[in-house]
């Protein structure tokens, strides 16, 4: 991607961004189309990171019931990859990050946002 000089700029000035998966499939053809045009996205995100930003800015990715954790709905697979994409770019490009996988059986927008935005406040580590 050529970017001109403002461009450049208003990057430099990006601390940080926030993905979140929001699949709700009601059929399994409107599932599949979605989750790739997720996936698609994000790798396309990804790739800019790396090719447009002059330092990489903190990557917060937020999925909902991927991570199993015992006595839970079952999972949702359908945001795995993006997952995968995010550990494998994080692994590479060293940048800060943080993965939240709230749970599948929760319905507390407020509170599942609270536990968003407090973690957003946590220190980030590298992956």
């Amino acid at each position: 991607m050529n970017l001109n000089l403002r461009q450049k700029s208003l990057l430099e000035d990006v601390e940080g961004l926030i993905v979140t998966w929001g699949v709700t499939p009601t059929n399994p053809k409107e599932c599949i189309e979605t989750s790739i045009f997720f996936i698609e996205s994000f790798l396309y995100l990804l790739q800019t990171l790396l090719d447009s930003f002059p330092r990489l800015p903190y990557l917060m990715v937020v999925t909902r019931g991927v991570v199993f954790h015992g006595d839970q709905s079952p999972v949702s697979p359908a945001a795995s990859p993006m997952l995968g994409m995010s550990r494998s770019f994080l692994s590479e490009s060293k940048a800060p990050a943080k993965f939240i996988d709230l749970s599948p059986d929760k319905d507390d927008l407020e509170l599942e946002a609270s536990e968003v935005v407090s973690e957003l406040w946590s220190d980030f580590t590298q992956a």
